[in-house]
């Protein structure tokens, strides 16, 4: 768990989201449970719904929200919030040489920013191409498109932390091991909400009792949120498709 927790320390998610206005100074929002809830419930095929992430979060949480609680966190400020997220995720130093060639003016660009123009640009077909073949996310059932980006940026930072935890197990695993990559995005998938569980122990989270949860999580919806059911699953006519 160190390992994700380095990637993404609870404290820079807290400070920079209060930066943000992603959540208030006093607010009950949990936002590293909300962040993780994301990235892993982005993996839970059949829980990609606003119901699904809120199960998630309050799986993990100290304290529940309620579904109307937690479709209001669903603003620009968050997906804003993510995209960041994601770019802290890509940045990463390395002291190994590389050689580019390009036609951009010498004046105009340092050998740095090449670097870091080359690297977005592969690091965005790579992953997008994965969460296209991987994560099915050709089309969502969605027509709000702040939730689109939300979803789209918790899908980045979902493969981001699983390329994470592939370089760990492949670091502890013999050297002749081989881990295809669809075989560990299904075991990925998998252990999910397990690895939710876990990080949320190891941050020190001790949610509701079950049964609390699960009164929670059972009343029913008022007619009027019919939002709050809306499917972020893929796989849709109805959905908006990637460009």
């Amino acid at each position: 768990m160190r390992r994700l927790t380095t990637l993404f320390p609870s404290e820079y998610l807290e400070e920079h989201a209060e930066e943000l206005g992603v959540v208030e100074r006093e607010g009950k929002l949990q936002i590293p449970v909300l962040v993780w809830a994301l990235v892993f419930g982005s993996r839970l095929r059949r829980s990609r719904t606003l119901a699904g992430f809120r199960r998630s979060y309050n799986s993990t949480a100290d304290e529940l929200i309620s579904p109307g609680g937690f479709y209001h966190r669903l603003t620009p400020s968050l997906a804003e919030y993510l995209r960041d997220l994601v770019e802290r995720g890509l940045d990463e130093d390395t002291d190994d040489y590389h050689l580019y060639i390009t036609n951009l003016p010498r004046d105009e660009f340092l050998p740095e920013d090449l670097a870091t123009l080359y690297r977005c640009r592969w690091e965005v077909e790579t992953l997008f191409r994965e969460l296209k073949t991987q994560y099915e996310l050709d089309e969502f059932d969605t027509n709000n498109p702040v939730v689109v980006e939300i979803l789209l940026y918790a899908a980045l930072l979902s493969l981001l932390v699983s390329r994470e935890l592939l370089d760990l197990v492949t670091e502890q695993a013999a050297d002749e091991i081989v881990f295809p990559p669809e075989r560990w995005a299904a075991t990925f998938r998998s252990h999910a909400q397990l690895i939710l569980h876990e990080l949320g122990e190891y941050l020190g989270y001790s949610p509701p009792p079950l049964l609390e949860r699960l009164i929670e999580d059972a009343q029913k919806i008022h007619q009027q949120r019919p939002i709050l059911q809306e499917t972020l699953a893929t796989a849709t006519n109805r959905g908006m498709s990637l460009s």
